[in-house]
């Protein structure tokens, strides 16, 4: 069997999918991750079924179909994105409980921190492939 032939070559392509339909939407991306993690950890010689899931964990709906205790993610005309827990349904609203804003805002001057505020840092290397295997540096279109 060739790697084109199995199934962990579907599962790559489909989180690639998955994380440049949603590379906006950070609260999408995390649970989209966080359910690949969980079902790679539980079924891990199973990656075609584990492709073919993570394809269903966010499926759009109409907000009349909405129900009580699913975990939604909204979009609102203003621009927020609001995910939650739906609590209650009203007639022209919906209540939303354990609700996370999904804030991304450009800033585009200098931010000062004081070092005696920061906990911990996170270095982020986005030039490893080349650093790492300059051979496999291929530019993608």
């Amino acid at each position: 069997m060739t790697l084109e032939q199995s199934d962990f070559q579907q599962l790559t392509e489909v989180l690639v999918r998955l994380l440049e339909r949603y590379r906006g939407n950070p609260v999408l991306v995390e649970i989209i991750l966080s359910e690949f993690h969980d079902m790679y950890r539980k079924i891990p010689i199973y990656p075609g079924i584990v492709s073919m899931c993570l394809e269903k964990i966010v499926q759009k709906t109409d907000v009349k179909e909405i129900r009580p205790e699913e975990e939604v993610v909204l979009k609102t005309r203003d621009g927020k994105t609001i995910a939650g827990k739906v609590a209650e349904i009203g007639d022209d609203e919906i209540a939303l409980g354990e609700v996370q804003e999904v804030v991304v805002v450009p800033v585009s001057e200098k931010v000062r921190v004081k070092k005696s505020d920061i906990v911990e840092v996170e270095r982020i290397n986005r030039e490893i492939l080349r650093k790492e295997w300059p051979s496999l540096d291929f530019e993608v279109e």
